[in-house]
């Protein structure tokens, strides 16, 4: 019985290590993808007045896509 009972801990064990390193990873990833969504936001909050200035005020142009001309 001491034996099952030392497999059950150490498969326990085990498993518990397992899911601590994947919270660690999940958490980690999570942490980069927060900064990267941080950097892109601010990014954009500093090149909206450009795009806003660079906007045509005659309107949405139609594309120029040169394979329609054929």
């Amino acid at each position: 019985m001491h034996v099952l009972r030392s497999i059950g801990r150490a498969c326990g064990n085990g498993l518990r290590t397992g899911v601590d390193g994947l919270i660690a990873v999940l958490d980690a990833l999570t942490l980069r993808v927060g900064r990267a969504s941080d950097r892109v936001e601010a990014g954009l909050a500093r090149r909206t007045p450009q795009l806003r200035a660079r906007r045509r005020h005659d309107g949405p142009q139609p594309l120029d896509l040169p394979f329609l001309h054929l």
